[in-house]
C-alpha cells in the first residue's frame, strides 16, 4: 500500500466487493433464513449503500489516518494497520447497518459479533488484493531486473525457458545449463545451482523449446532430449547408439540417428 494506485485499487475493490457479497451470499441472516426470500429493490440498494459507505471510509483511513499514524513500514506495523482497517470496516457497516434499521441492534454484543464476523469475512477481499499487488511488483521487480544493463551486456550468456502461459520464467547462464528433459506435458531443465544439480520443471514442449533456443550450444539430440554442447566431455558408441556424456551428469544421453548429422554440426560450431 505504498502507492496512491495502489490505495484506490483497495479502496474500489472493497466498495464493489461489499454489496457483491451481501447480494450473493446474503450473509449474517439477512434473508431470516427464508428459503423464499428475494432480493428486493430496498435490500439492492441497501447493499450498494454498505459499499459506498465502506469505501469513503476506506479513503479516510488510507489517504488521512493511516499516513499520520504509520510512518515506518515494518511487518508489525503493516499486522497493526490492517487490524485497525478491518475494525473500521466493522464499525462503519455496524453503524451503517443501525442507521438503516433506527438503532435497533444498538448494544456491545451486537457489536462485538459485528467485529468478529466482519472482521473475518474482511480478509477474504483484503488478502486478494494484497496478493495481486505483491504478485504484481514482483512480476515488475523480475523484468527490471532482466532488463538492468549488466543483464543486457551479457544477454547472449544467459538462456531464459518460459512455459505456455508464460507464467513461469527460469533464466539461468548458458554455461549453467546441462540438459533438458521432456516428461509427458512438462519439461525438467537440469542445470548447476550453488554447484549442484537442480532440475526445474516447466509446463512446455521440446518442439517449442526448440524454436525458442536459437543459440548453437544447446542442441536437440533426441525426441526427448536437448544438450548443451558445452557440456559434452565425449560422445561414445556406434553411430546408430551413440550416446553423450556430460559434466555432473552419471547418465549417458542418448542420440537418435535422425538427430547425429545435428549432433555434429553442434559439436563442430562449439569448437570451430
Amino acid at each position: 500500500m505504498a502507492t496512491k494506485r495502489e490505495k484506490w485499487g483497495l479502496i474500489l475493490f472493497l466498495a464493489l466487493y461489499i454489496p457483491l457479497f451481501l447480494l450473493i451470499f446474503q450473509p449474517f441472516g439477512v434473508n431470516n433464513y427464508d428459503p423464499t426470500h428475494s432480493i428486493r429493490w430496498e435490500f439492492f440498494i441497501a447493499a450498494i449503500g454498505f459499499g459506498l459507505v465502506n469505501g469513503v471510509s476506506m479513503w479516510l483511513y488510507e489517504f488521512v489516518i493511516a499516513p499520520r499514524l504509520f510512518t515506518k513500514r515494518t511487518r508489525a506495523i503493516f499486522i497493526i494497520r490492517m487490524v485497525l482497517e478491518l475494525l473500521l470496516l466493522s464499525f462503519t457497516t455496524y453503524l451503517f447497518y443501525n442507521v438503516l434499521g433506527n438503532f435497533h441492534d444498538w448494544n456491545w454484543p451486537s457489536f462485538f459479533g459485528f467485529v468478529r464476523d466482519v472482521g473475518l469475512s474482511g480478509l477474504i477481499p483484503l488478502g486478494l488484493v494484497f496478493l495481486y499487488f505483491n504478485y504484481k511488483r514482483t512480476r515488475s521487480s523480475y523484468e527490471a531486473l532482466l532488463n538492468k544493463s549488466k543483464f543486457n551486456r551479457r544477454r547472449h550468456d544467459l538462456v531464459r525457458i518460459t512455459s505456455d502461459n508464460g507464467k513461469e520464467n527460469l533464466v539461468i547462464a548458458s554455461k549453467g545449463l546441462l540438459f533438458i528433459e521432456a516428461q509427458d506435458n512438462y519439461v525438467a531443465v537440469y542445470h548447476i545451482e550453488n554447484d549442484r544439480v537442480k532440475k526445474s520443471l516447466l509446463r512446455t514442449t521440446m518442439k517449442r523449446l526448440e524454436n525458442l533456443l536459437t543459440d548453437q550450444s544447446i542442441v536437440r539430440c533426441h525426441r526427448s532430449y536437448m544438450v548443451n554442447m558445452g557440456k559434452v566431455e565425449k560422445v561414445s558408441g556406434p553411430t546408430h547408439q551413440l550416446k553423450i556424456h556430460l559434466e555432473h551428469i552419471e547418465k549417458p544421453i542418448p542420440v537418435s540417428k535422425t538427430y547425429v548429422p545435428v549432433l555434429e554440426e553442434g559439436l563442430t560450431a562449439h569448437h570451430s
